[in-house]
């Protein structure tokens, strides 16, 4: 992913157990872990300049966990 050029926009789809792992190896070290029954959970993040900016926001029906 680093080596595309600055505008490239890539989805990386995981789950509970693998997103806030991916996230945090990305650089961003707010990333929250997720329980397994989580899937309303979206994270969106800015990579510039090494380092990380994440957004997280809600899809779809939420999670009653």
């Amino acid at each position: 992913m680093r080596a595309l050029p600055d505008d490239a926009v890539v989805l990386i789809v995981g789950h509970s157990n693998t997103v806030p792992l991916i996230a945090r190896a990305l650089g961003y070290a707010d990333a929250a872990d997720m329980p397994e029954c989580e899937y309303d959970r979206m994270t969106v993040l800015h990579l510039m300049d090494g380092h990380a900016h994440g957004e997280v926001s809600r899809y779809g029906a939420p999670t009653s966990c």
